[in-house]
């Protein structure tokens, strides 16, 4: 076996997205859809630097609070703070060509908050200051979800209030500072079903209000139900058994959002096959996300180079470090099947930053090593595989598009 760490994994695609900045009115007939990768380990960040520019094109590089956090309490990828994780990308991406965006920030949405059951203004505070930190480190764009409670999800209104109060004093800090930051809004957990165009236009006509009343900017991005939801490791969303109705309804929600000069964002997209994401292009979505599947994607990779090397113990020992850590349990559907190699499989890449892992790392790089095998590169290739069918399948349609004048 021998892997290149510069080795590509595919052919260069034609140029199909602006390397702009993010703007907040973006021409909504445009036909450029952006792609927004999880942070979901070190090797995930340089393959989302190196697809970037081998395909010459902008992609957002999103990080939940579970990930990258101010410290304490800190994230599980390399306990990386804001502050690290924009200084990581700008020395390897020397030509912007990636955003670095906050993905899920608000208060509860991470796990010490829940844990230790703050009251509002406390998790409101903690949240705030794991915002200030993303603004001060260059942050593009910042992710405002404030749909969760303790441990429940918040009400509607509750939700939209909290979200006004984030959004001001955000913008507030990042003005004061001298700061450029895009917007993303949304106020619910994600769901399977799609969500309701009428009430999505008067939860976007109440916030938009407010929003213009304190004098603040127009949100990037509005995240709507789109039908998509990641449970284990496959997308159980309404899109993959009803693309129909879910395309016509997705329609409305973009439309929706064009109609007040905000765009369109689809979260837990993971898993789709190409056909399902050429229906949320073709029905107007502006942006998609993905993360969880590229976690998969590097630990299967991982447990085949183990195997190939027969590396037996070692894999086993892997196995347990990911079983233990039990990240695998927010997956799982009601009454899963899964084994246990496979709940493993779901937790991996929650263990790659710490160190027992990469006490493991460098053993199996040393046995590696007479086989001109770098254990980084090789998983580091795995991502890019995995992100790469996504920016050939946007690419694709986005080509087919031009080619007969399509706008949305």
């Amino acid at each position: 076996m021998h892997c290149s760490l510069n080795r590509p994994v595919e052919a260069p695609l034609a140029e199909w997205m602006s390397k702009d900045q993010i703007l907040p009115n973006t021409d909504s007939r445009a036909a450029r859809t952006d792609l927004a990768f999880g942070v979901t380990s070190r090797n995930a960040v340089d393959a989302v630097v190196a697809l970037a520019h081998r395909h010459r094109t902008r992609l957002m590089l999103i990080a939940s609070r579970s990930q990258i956090e101010r410290r304490p309490p800190g994230g599980y990828v390399e306990g990386w703070t804001s502050g690290q994780l924009v200084d990581y990308v700008r020395e390897h991406d020397r030509e912007g060509t990636v955003v670095v965006c906050r993905d899920h920030g608000g208060p509860w949405q991470h796990s010490t908050e829940v844990a230790a059951e703050l009251a509002e203004p406390e998790a409101m505070a903690s949240c705030m200051r794991s915002f200030h930190e993303d603004i001060d480190a260059g942050v593009g764009v910042l992710h405002i979800d404030t749909s969760r409670e303790v441990n429940q999800s918040a009400s509607s209104d509750t939700a939209v209030r909290r979200l006004i109060d984030v959004y001001g004093q955000c913008h507030e800090y990042a003005s004061t500072g001298g700061h450029t930051v895009g917007f993303e809004i949304g106020i619910e957990e994600q769901a399977a079903a799609t969500g309701d165009p009428i009430e999505f236009r008067e939860f976007l006509r109440d916030v938009l209000g407010r929003l213009s009343a304190e004098s603040l900017p127009l949100p990037t991005f509005v995240v709507g139900q789109t039908g998509t939801k990641v449970v284990e490791m496959g997308n159980r969303g309404a899109l993959v058994h009803d693309p129909v109705e879910v395309g016509l309804a997705v329609r409305e929600l973009s439309k929706i959002c064009h109609s007040v000069g905000t765009r369109l964002k689809a979260h837990n997209v993971d898993y789709l096959e190409d056909k399902a994401l050429h229906t949320l292009l073709d029905s107007g979505v502006d942006a998609l996300n993905v993360a969880p599947e590229f976690g998969v994607a590097e630990t299967k990779a991982f447990l085949r180079l183990l195997t190939a090397m027969r590396l037996p113990k070692l894999r086993d020992e892997f196995l347990e470090m990911a079983y233990t850590n039990g990240s695998w349990r927010k997956w799982l559907a009601p009454q899963s099947t899964l084994s246990t190699v496979e709940r493993c499989v779901l937790a991996g890449h929650y263990t790659f930053g710490t160190a027992a892992f990469k006490e493991l790392e460098a053993k199996v790089q040393r046995a590696c090593g007479p086989h001109d095998i770098r254990v980084h590169a090789y998983l580091r290739s795995a991502v890019e595989v995995a992100m790469t069918r996504y920016l050939r399948a946007v690419g694709q349609r986005i080509r087919e598009r031009e080619a007969i004048g399509w706008h949305r």
